[in-house]
């Protein structure tokens, strides 16, 4: 599965409101919310990421057209899961080829 988009996230802490442990891989999934509308999307293979850190993850959307129509390079969304635990920024979007 190639990625549709890599972004830089940052999972709140629980202290600001976000989640209690952190995310274990190698799979996740999470609306990623643009503009108050919300685009599901999978996190490709990664082994961990931690409350508080940024780090870069790849993600493939459902609806790669719908998502990729509403985003681009440097702006900042919200993940959800069932409120927003976490940003992410858009660092690349990537060509299907």
């Amino acid at each position: 599965m190639s990625p549709d988009v890599l972004l830089r996230v940052r999972l709140k802490t629980m202290a600001e409101g976000g989640r209690m442990h952190d995310i274990i891989g190698p799979a996740y999934g999470c609306p990623l919310l643009v503009a108050g509308r919300g685009f599901d999307c999978r996190f490709l293979p990664f082994k961990k990421i931690a409350l508080g850190i940024e780090q870069q993850i790849e993600a493939k959307f459902l609806d790669r057209r719908n998502a990729l129509s509403n985003l681009k390079v440097g702006q900042t969304v919200e993940l959800w899961e069932g409120r927003i635990i976490g940003d992410a920024v858009i660092l690349e979007i990537f060509e299907r080829i």
